[in-house]
Formats: C-alpha cells, structure tokens, sequence
C-alpha cells in the first residue's frame, strides 16, 4: 500500500485549506461510483493529480461514526477489501483496495464539524 500512502504535511494541507475552496465545487464522478456522496454533505475541495484523486467534504449535521459507517458500509457492498482501519473518539480512516485501486477514507472531527476526505489512487503498474 505504498503507493497509497500520504505523508502528514500533505493530508494536513487539504485538510486546511478545504475552508478555503470555492462554492459549488462537484462531486467527481470517479468518486460517486465507488462511494456515493454522504447525504447532506458539501464537496469543498477536489484535487485531482492524474493517478491520484482527493475528494474533501463537510458533513455538516453528520456525527463522525455515523460518516465513517456510511463508508466502510459503501467499501464492503462493492466488493473493496479493507486493509487497515484506525479508530479514535475525533479520527476514523480505513484504507481498502480492489483491483489496481487502492482507496483510504478519512473521516474527522475539525471544530465541531465532521469532514471526510475520500483519496482513490489508481495504480498504474
């Protein structure tokens, strides 16, 4: 799963810098096929880098679990293999693959809103 991984500088850097993104930025479709939109929720940043794509999103009237569910519930009915899961009371990510994608969600608690950041990496190799 290296290909997946992300350092802390970078997550930390879309994370920041969603508050910042424009209104009426679209839900991609690469993403909604793999894991629908969280109803209720507004995209505030899109970052798409070829083999590389970000999805960052405000749950706004979400609690974290219930986000984090909707998920992990989403991965497993089509067909995603979770590889690693992490759980803590305001941070919830699971990484998951299925054939050359690799996918890693993470769900957070930021000043009492819940944001999700969906990354589908599709590997090229």
């Amino acid at each position: 799963m290296k290909k997946l991984s992300i350092t802390a500088s970078t997550l930390i850097f879309f994370l920041i810098t969603a508050a910042l993104a424009f209104a009426g930025v679209e839900y991609p479709d690469e993403t909604a096929s793999e894991f629908p939109q969280y109803p209720g929720s507004e995209v505030v940043q899109v970052v798409n880098m070829g083999a590389n794509l970000i999805t960052i999103l405000k749950c706004s009237n979400a609690q974290i679990k219930d986000a984090y569910n909707y998920y992990r519930d989403r991965a497993v009915k089509s067909k995603w293999k979770i590889a690693m899961e992490t759980k803590q009371n305001e941070h919830m990510m699971f990484m998951a693959e299925k054939g050359k994608k690799k996918a890693m969600i993470d769900i957070s608690q930021q000043d009492k809103e819940v944001i999700a950041s969906i990354t589908i990496v599709n590997e090229t190799e």
